[in-house]
């Protein structure tokens, strides 16, 4: 998260709006990774320290040094360089290649417990060796080319991403706080209850996801040159979205006990109830990423949506701790999932409301 800072948001946007322009392409491509690798660096030695200083963590070292190839990953592949440019081709080829490299050595080298750190050598390394490749590939699909950047750029980079690293902070906050809250009232059973329906939720967003990570470099590009074409897609987008997610969250619902059967087998059928808690998310996330992802960040309302986001977090444990002396623990939190998520649309929505008749770009934004 602390590598990442942001920039796949950040980095697309300015990506996507100079995609025409191969010297500041470069310039940007330049800044972005001598950022994400500062940053990493500073990370990886604050994980070193804190595997040091702790007794339970110490004798697990080389666990964290393989895991930490997942990191370098993130930092050599640069994703929201192909997202920007709309080159998804080889960002699909790069998580296809991923699963492929490191399908085999699992299945011959991963027998037992015992095999957990050749499990998280493959995991780890599989992802950095595709992120490699990704690298290499990038001098055929772009024009854009290692520069020499002044700390200005890089330190721009950082102010650009500043909220919406904040964001992500909070996001990851709340989830991890939420699952830790239901371990300790109810123990591992009511966290695995909630994990087998967070998975197929999960896996409905990914599509959502999917589409909206494509479509983001678009919108941003058409904010910056054709802002009125970019406030007539948003609202073909707001008829379109309706019927397929609406679908997808309908058959959830009909379907959790199927589903839940096939994700996880018949001892998890108590997770039923929490996966029709959830059911709504893929079509309330449709329009969420609409209104907030696609307008707010598209158009560059970064740091609006930034405070949506805290908000959401706020939201999160106000409604946990609401509910939480009346309700199941799993029930309280698969229900608070689906109001966090409901709070982001409203709020992001009736920003979008208030907003799209703008035709100048955001102040300070």
């Amino acid at each position: 998260m602390v590598t990442a800072f942001g920039f796949d948001f950040t980095a697309t946007r300015q990506i996507a709006i100079h995609r025409d322009d191969p010297e500041a392409v470069s310039r940007i491509f330049s800044s972005v990774m001598l950022a994400k690798t500062i940053l990493m660096l500073g990370s990886f030695m604050v994980m070193l320290g804190i595997v040091a200083l702790t007794p339970a963590m110490r004798p697990h070292l080389a666990l964290f040094l393989i895991a930490w190839l997942s990191v370098l990953g993130n930092l050599l592949f640069p994703q929201w360089l192909f997202q920007g440019l709309e080159k998804m081709g080889v960002v699909t080829a790069r998580e296809i290649g991923t699963r492929l490299i490191g399908l085999l050595p699992t299945f011959l080298l991963v027998h037992g417990p015992q095999d957990y750190l050749l499990a998280a050598s493959v995991q780890s390394g599989s992802g950095a060796v595709a992120a490699v490749a990704g690298l290499m590939m990038m001098g055929r699909f772009t024009e854009a080319r290692f520069r020499i950047v002044p700390w200005s750029d890089i330190r721009n980079q950082y102010r650009e991403s500043w909220h919406v690293f904040l964001s992500m902070a909070a996001i990851n906050l709340y989830g991890s706080s939420n699952r830790f809250i239901l371990r300790f009232l109810s123990g591992d059973r009511g966290v695995g209850m909630l994990l087998i329906a967070q998975r197929i939720i999960d896996a409905a967003k990914a599509l959502v996801l999917a589409l909206s990570e494509a479509f983001f470099p678009y919108i941003s590009h058409l904010s910056a040159t054709k802002r009125s074409q970019a406030l007539d897609l948003f609202r073909r987008a707001e008829r379109a979205l309706a019927l397929p997610f609406g679908a997808l969250s309908l058959a959830l619902f009909a379907l959790a006990p199927l589903a839940i059967r096939f994700a996880g087998g018949r001892q998890y059928a108590a997770a039923v109830p929490l996966l029709r808690l959830m059911s709504p998310i893929p079509l309330i996330l449709a329009y969420g990423t609409l209104y907030a992802t696609q307008f707010m960040m598209g158009l560059g309302y970064k740091k609006q949506w930034s405070r949506i986001i805290i908000e959401g977090a706020a939201v999160n444990f106000l409604t946990l701790i609401a509910m939480a002396p009346f309700f199941d623990p799993g029930v309280s939190v698969a229900t608070t999932a689906t109001v966090v998520e409901g709070w982001i649309l409203v709020r992001s929505w009736l920003f979008y409301r208030s907003h799209r008749a703008d035709t100048g770009a955001p102040a300070g934004g």
